[in-house]
C-alpha cells in the first residue's frame, strides 16, 4: 500500500528567534507534525509521496529519501491551488490503485487509517 501526503501549504508559523517554518514542520511535542503523520501510517504503507511546495527544501532535508523503512518521493507544487494536478502526478509516481491520502499539516483523523487499511 502507498500513501500521498500533502505538505505544500504556503502558510508558515513563526517560531522562537523570528524564524518561520512551514506548518508541516512545526513541532508538536518532540517532532514536526509531518513526522507524527508519517509515524502513524499503517505498517502496510511502504511508499509515500510527499507533495511539497514553499520551503519544501526543509522537509526534504529533514526526512531525506527514507523514513522508518518507507521510501519517500517528493513532488514539488510550484503554483498555489494546483493540488489536483499534483495529485495526478503523485498517482503516476506510485502506479498503484490502493492509495491513502493525508494532510501533512493536520493530525486530525489520522487514526482512521487503520480502519481504511483493514478493508484491503
Amino acid at each position: 500500500m502507498k500513501a500521498i501526503i500533502l505538505a505544500a501549504n504556503k502558510s508558515e508559523v513563526k517560531i522562537e528567534g523570528g524564524s518561520c517554518l512551514p506548518k508541516a514542520m512545526v513541532f508538536r511535542g518532540n517532532q514536526p507534525v509531518l513526522e507524527h503523520v508519517l509515524d502513524r501510517l499503517p505498517p502496510k504503507v511502504k511508499e509515500v509521496v510527499l507533495i511539497v511546495g514553499h520551503r519544501g527544501d526543509l522537509i526534504r532535508r529533514h526526512f531525506g529519501d527514507n523514513h522508518q523503512g518507507r521510501q519517500l518521493y517528493y513532488i514539488w507544487q510550484f503554483q498555489a491551488g494546483s493540488v489536483e494536478e499534483e495529485l495526478k502526478r503523485a498517482v503516476k509516481v506510485l502506479r498503484h490503485d490502493e492509495l491513502l491520502f493525508f494532510d501533512g499539516e493536520n493530525l486530525e483523523g489520522i487514526e482512521i487509517s487503520e480502519e481504511i487499511v483493514a478493508r484491503y
